[in-house]
């Protein structure tokens, strides 16, 4: 979480701490109510945030089509789930191509692609 989300986060805890005292002339017991604060300021997060980040990967470039493997809520998200996906690509590689001949043969990855695209969720 970056120190602008939890300066949010603070605000937002801020905001619904007053609430309660306006509503019942006390602060809410921390815990009782945290669980729920958390969730709800969650929600409203997953609404401001209309953003995923899709990693899709392709077997093959020159006669299939991107397919989404995972979706995620940061770019940083996909590209670890990207590079997770093509080192295990490439540990397959070496299994099946084990000589420096066969890997000039088969480069590793001719053949597949992998992206991230960006894409805004819709109603």
């Amino acid at each position: 979480m970056t120190d602008k989300n939890k300066y949010k986060a603070k605000l937002f805890y801020e905001k619904k701490q007053q609430e309660h005292i306006e509503k019942f002339g006390v602060p809410f017991d921390i815990n009782d109510k945290i669980g729920e604060i958390i969730q709800e300021y969650a929600d409203l997060q997953l609404k401001e945030n209309e953003t995923v980040y899709a990693f899709r990967y392709c077997d093959c470039i020159f006669e299939s089509n991107y397919a989404t493997k995972s979706l995620h809520r940061t770019a940083k998200g996909a590209e670890m789930a990207l590079d997770f996906h093509k080192n295990e690509r490439r540990k397959e590689w070496e299994e099946i191509y084990p000589t420096e001949k066969d890997k000039k043969e088969y480069p590793f990855g001719a053949h597949e692609g992998w992206d991230i695209k960006e894409t805004k969720i819709e109603e």
